[in-house]
């Protein structure tokens, strides 16, 4: 029941929404018919029906400041085991289960986006650029014929130091 100045109204119970305590924050009370009531006092709105078991835990794990800063380092935690094991796990898993023709096509992709916005074509002499191919082919020979065939290439460029140009 609302009582005030005007008419009385009333709702039944599971019609009427109430929003969760959350620190200090003025609590609403949602009615069917779009109308809501607003009531700084949370203990009223508590009293009137018993907040669930889940609402008093969020109010009771806000107002510790322990409880804050234990979840603030469980998720700063996760994020770091995520970034450390999640992220290569599932991209070694990928990468064994993709063709590799699906893979040279995405790398080929790659190095074309990054031609032009952050690499350039190399300027080391001839005859150095020889040596580094000599070696990288040396290096790759030891490798089974699946894994090198099309799979490694020695590519000459300079990292451009200039800021890309975002504009196209």
């Amino acid at each position: 029941s609302i009582r005030g100045e005007g008419p009385s109204l009333e709702y039944p119970a599971d019609a009427v929404r109430v929003t969760s305590r959350l620190a200090s924050v003025r609590r609403v009370i949602g009615l069917p018919d779009g109308a809501q009531v607003h009531c700084d006092d949370s203990g009223l709105i508590d009293r009137l029906g018993a907040p669930s078991r889940l609402d008093s835990l969020v109010d009771h794990l806000e107002r510790r400041a322990n409880a804050i800063a234990a979840a603030l380092i469980v998720c700063v935690a996760s994020l770091a085991l995520l970034f450390t094991y999640g992220l290569p796990e599932l991209a070694d898993r990928m990468s064994r289960g993709m063709p590799p023709a699906i893979e040279s096509m995405i790398g080929d992709q790659v190095m074309a986006a990054l031609d032009g916005r952050l690499f350039r074509p190399t300027r080391i002499e001839y005859a150095e650029q020889r040596q580094m191919i000599d070696l990288f082919e040396t290096f790759i020979a030891g490798m089974p014929e699946a894994d090198r065939a099309g799979a490694c290439r020695a590519d000459r460029r300079d990292p451009d130091r200039r800021p890309p140009d975002r504009r196209g």
